[in-house]
């Protein structure tokens, strides 16, 4: 009877020994986050595209916001570990008999997630890439504090080099779903017609409000989540269409 007496007051000890660990853990982690609060970096910006077609110049413009919100440093030093959040829609260039061309907010991807571009570069990363001279798609763009505060800072356009640019998507008919393709400016031409090209696609820091109506006024983008699509469409080659490429609206 003594022996498990000893044994339930060692037990208890050790209840009471995890108890204050939590304890002190929790307390030691909300003086850290008082100590170190999180840095939030908050931007909008437009992207214009200009494509000619026919002699004739086609436009459309997207204000999207970009959020980085860098996370409390649990023990120095940080790792800089961040959440990006977007909010915005795809520019939308109406060609005329051309069909609509789209500059999407991220890339299609196949099902193994391999995109017809791997140089194509998403909605929220194009405007730091752009700012801080990127130029090719083999040279990474280093996302920081710092780095973010410079870019909501920026003034003026800026255009976009051809390893920095978002991924392309052609409806020759954009009520038909089929008639979509996935197309490199480089093909903007044979693809589109013979006389078609990328003019420009630029940014710039702006502090326009993000529109969100492309659902009111693009009519593959109610194809596309309407039934038997319900938001994902397979286009020829594999890739898969989502809601995505088009439309982002996160809270933050």
């Amino acid at each position: 009877m003594a022996d498990q007496g000893k044994t339930g007051g060692v037990g208890c000890l050790i209840m009471i020994g995890l108890l204050l660990a939590l304890i002190v853990g929790v307390a030691f982690q909300i003086y850290w986050t008082v100590l170190h609060p999180a840095a939030v970096v908050s931007y909008r910006y437009r992207l214009t595209v200009d494509v000619e077609v026919d002699g004739q110049i086609h436009s459309g413009s997207s204000v999207i916001g970009v959020q980085f919100a860098f996370n409390q440093p649990r023990l120095p030093p940080s790792w800089g570990v961040y959440n990006e959040h977007l909010s915005g829609q795809a520019v939308l260039i109406g060609l005329g008999a051309r069909g609509v061309l789209v500059a999407a907010l991220a890339g299609p991807a196949s099902a193994s997630g391999q995109r017809y571009d791997r140089c194509t570069v998403d909605a929220g990363y194009l405007v730091g890439r752009a700012y801080g001279s990127v130029a090719t798609c083999d040279v990474g763009y280093t996302v920081t504090l710092e780095n973010e505060r410079a870019i909501s800072r920026m003034q003026g356009p800026i255009e976009l080099r051809p390893g920095n640019l978002p991924a392309f998507i052609w409806f020759a008919d954009d009520t038909n779903l089929t008639t979509t393709k996935i197309v490199k400016p480089a093909e903007f031409s044979s693809v589109i017609g013979d006389s078609a090209r990328l003019v420009s696609a630029k940014v710039e820091i702006t502090q326009d409000p993000v529109v969100i109506d492309i659902d009111k006024k693009f009519s593959a983008f109610a194809v596309l989540t309407a039934p038997p699509n319900n938001g994902a469409y397979t286009i020829p080659g594999g890739l898969t269409l989502g809601t995505g490429e088009f439309i982002n609206y996160q809270k933050y």
